[in-house]
């Protein structure tokens, strides 16, 4: 017959300690380790072997190895803290690593989730990425005196190991500048990729119709970048009917008036561009923006008013910058700015380049900015408001990073500036850490 649960907790009480103390000293030893370095774990493996043993067998840390050049990668794969990298690269402008190590980090770094790897072409021999990547960052080269034949052959063999990553998520590939032999290279195995919703082709200049016809079958990707293609480019690559669901699309330098009614039939959450056509009444169609950066001209004819009342059907907007050149020529008001900015009920960071004709700053405290703005940037050309008009910012008891450039027609005095944060008794502005500001006469 078996024994009622609390006869076994009692017939085990007397036997629990001893089993229990060395279990829960490797567990607090490697809740302590949890927080070290690669540098300091292995100056801990070196102090006992019980020491060395959790260090080797204690969950992963995850670290990562951003400076990592071929050196310094083939130390690490001989190296049993290997199990604690998961990155390699991730840093812009780092060394990479040559794809003549693929093969050693699949063999020995199976758990590697992002990479940062430089691929010479032609091909020397065929490559083989870790399985478990879920970020790779690939830098196209290629050696002089490869034809274009070869070098199109080791692109497409590139292309055909990458599809095998079942896991990856963002796939970024720099083309050397440029480059036409990739022009012919297919695109379609990337859509049997089942995690992949992010790919950026930097550089790329140019794509075949083969090519544009691949990417638009790409509908399950929530991130795109083509970088430096031109806008008839993008407007065959948007081209409806279509079922792209991209959520940030970047392929462009400039908003053509053919191309911006384009845009709206993306569910687009980020947009990042300049303005070239007459008008922004496609802003309407985009309600679900998250983020806009939008840098306009003021001689391109565009309608201040018109303007800011498309902007006002942006009512997601967590993120803003307005920047303007030629202001004097975008003679947008108070009233008209204020209207708009009060429809964004969850703005936490705006920039206005160049505040224009403003003579006052109250459309800032408009609608729900004194208590979601945390981030604000202002910055003028050739106008400035009075001081007092601080009064306004100062009703933003929200902010914590504040940026003014020549914006007022005085310096703020330190004094005055030394009241706005702790530790001065009552700050005027309790929460801000940062603040910048600076101030020459005008012109």
């Amino acid at each position: 017959m078996t024994s009622p649960p609390f006869v076994i907790a009692v017939a085990s009480a007397d036997v629990l300690p001893a089993l229990a103390l060395p279990w829960l000293h490797r567990h607090g030893l490697e809740s302590v380790l949890a927080f070290c370095s690669l540098r300091e774990l292995a100056a801990v493996g070196t102090v006992s072997q019980e020491w060395r043993a959790a260090v080797c067998h204690m969950a992963s840390l995850r670290c990562s190895l951003n400076h990592c050049s071929d050196e310094r990668a083939t130390q690490m794969c001989a190296s049993p803290l290997r199990r604690h990298v998961s990155t390699i690269g991730g840093t812009a402008y780092c060394a990479r690593i040559t794809c003549s190590l693929l093969r050693p980090l699949s063999l020995l770094l199976p758990h590697l989730q992002r990479l940062d790897v430089h691929v010479q072409l032609p091909l020397e021999e065929s490559l083989v990425f870790p399985v478990r990547l879920k970020t790779l960052d690939v830098e196209v080269g290629r050696a002089a005196g490869g034809s274009d034949e070869r070098l199109a052959a080791g692109f497409k063999a590139a292309v055909a190991a990458i599809s095998e990553l079942a896991q990856l998520e963002q796939l970024t590939v720099h083309l050397p500048y440029g480059a036409k032999f990739w022009i012919d290279c297919s695109l379609a195995s990337l859509a049997r990729m089942p995690s992949l919703r992010s790919l950026r082709l930097l550089k790329a200049f140019t794509l075949s119709d083969a090519q544009v016809a691949e990417l638009r079958a790409l509908g399950h990707l929530e991130e795109v970048w083509i970088t430096s293609i031109s806008a008839p480019l993008v407007c065959h690559l948007l081209e409806p009917p279509h079922t792209l669901r991209w959520q940030e699309f970047i392929g462009y330098d400039l908003i053509t008036e053919q191309m911006a009614p384009l845009l709206s039939s993306l569910p687009l959450r980020e947009l990042d561009a300049e303005l070239a056509a007459s008008h922004v009444d496609f802003l309407a169609e985009m309600p679900q923006l998250t983020s806009l950066d939008l840098m306009l001209w003021g001689k391109s004819r565009l309608e201040p008013k018109r303007a800011m009342a498309a902007l006002s059907h942006c009512v997601l907007l967590r993120e803003l910058w307005l920047r303007i050149l030629d202001a004097a020529d975008l003679p947008f008001t108070n009233a008209q700015l204020g209207a708009c900015l009060a429809q964004m009920p969850h703005l936490e960071q705006f920039t206005l380049d160049d505040i224009g004709a403003l003579t006052t700053l109250s459309c800032l405290t408009e609608g729900s900015l004194p208590r979601t703005l945390t981030s604000l940037n202002l910055s003028s050309g050739l106008c400035r408001v009075p001081l007092h008009e601080w009064r306004h910012l100062l009703q933003l008891g929200a902010l914590r990073s504040l940026s003014v450039h020549n914006v007022f027609d005085s310096r703020l005095h330190a004094d005055d500036v030394a009241l706005l944060t702790p530790p001065s008794q009552s700050p005027l502005l309790p929460h801000l850490t940062t603040f910048q500001q600076s101030w020459m006469p005008a012109a």
